[in-house]
């Protein structure tokens, strides 16, 4: 099934640690249904991470990036409920992106689904657009499987425009989780995909060839690294 629509605004996060259960009753009871009777916004699909952090994928399908700055979505935006007063600090490590739809192939939503970001070198943006819509999608959709893949870019300009309390609450919640983390002594974690680091105690690091066999998997236009989110399953609202 392709998308519903030609805009995504797509989220991942962690909860604070004993909210998970707080997080689920107010985000599928209040929170989900409150965005899609926004004017434009057409459908959610929530997940669940199957392994790393964070917990939390799930993204809305809009008609366009438009409804991401539309008056209604905004007004939303700017008059939080008490519940979302409540519950948006549980947030941690919130990444927000709005995107638009590039290319959508398949014939099914799936239950378990994997998250990827890339990114051009400089000069080599259609080069990368072009093959990635053209050439793997819909290899990667051929897979046993695999029901569908979806190409969307993402729009810093319209992911970082919208203002309003919900988004001061998230803010707050980004900067009360840093300082969990500093308190705690944790180091932020490194993107380990595709750079290997010091081999574990009493293991060789693995011959050279190997530790880059990811890197030749696009070709030289594009770099590549995976990011929160590569795989979950997937959540009935």
């Amino acid at each position: 099934m392709t998308m519903a629509g030609k805009g995504v605004l797509a989220f991942w996060h962690d909860v604070a640690p004993g909210g998970e259960a707080e997080f689920d009753q107010w985000h599928l009871r209040e929170h989900i249904p409150e965005r899609v009777a926004v004017p434009g916004f057409l459908r959610c699909r929530r997940y669940v991470t199957l392994a790393e952090p964070p917990r939390y994928f799930y993204f809305y399908e809009t008609e366009s990036l438009d409804t991401l700055q539309s008056p209604a979505y905004l007004a939303r935006l700017g008059d939080p409920t008490p519940w979302t007063k409540k519950t948006l600090p549980l947030v941690r490590n919130n990444k927000r992106t709005a995107c638009r739809l590039v290319a959508s192939v398949g014939a099914g939503l799936g239950g378990v689904i994997a998250t990827l970001e890339l990114g051009p070198r400089a000069g080599h943006e259609d080069a990368l657009r072009s093959w990635l819509a053209g050439t793997a999608l819909p290899a990667a959709v051929e897979r046993p499987g695999v029901t569908a893949g979806h190409l969307l870019e993402g729009d810093a300009g319209v992911s970082t425009a919208a203002k309003g309390d919900e988004k001061k609450l998230l803010a707050t919640s980004r900067r009360a989780g840093a300082l969990g983390r500093a308190r705690r002594g944790h180091r932020p974690r490194r993107d380990r995909v595709h750079r290997p680091g010091p081999a574990r105690r009493g293991r060789p690091r693995p011959p050279r060839r190997h530790r880059r066999r990811h890197a030749r998997v696009l070709p030289p236009a594009a770099r590549v690294r995976q990011v929160a989110g590569r795989a979950a399953r997937r959540i009935e609202p």
